[in-house]
C-alpha cells in the first residue's frame, strides 16, 4: 500500500508539472507543488526500500 501512495505521489506530481507547462502562463506555483509531490514520492519509495530490504 506504501509504495502505491507513493507511485502515485510521483505520477500526481508529473501530472501537475505537465499540466502546469502546458497552461503556459506563469505557472510558478503548479512546478513548486508538482516537484515537491515528486520528491516526497521519491523519498517514501527510498525509504521504504532502504527499511524493507
Amino acid at each position: 500500500m506504501t509504495v502505491a501512495a507513493s507511485w502515485l505521489l510521483v505520477a500526481l506530481g508529473l501530472v501537475l508539472i505537465v499540466r502546469t507547462i502546458a497552461a503556459g502562463v506563469g505557472g510558478g506555483l503548479g512546478l513548486v507543488l508538482g516537484s515537491l509531490l515528486i520528491l516526497g514520492g521519491g523519498l517514501r519509495l527510498y525509504i521504504s526500500r532502504r527499511l524493507h530490504g
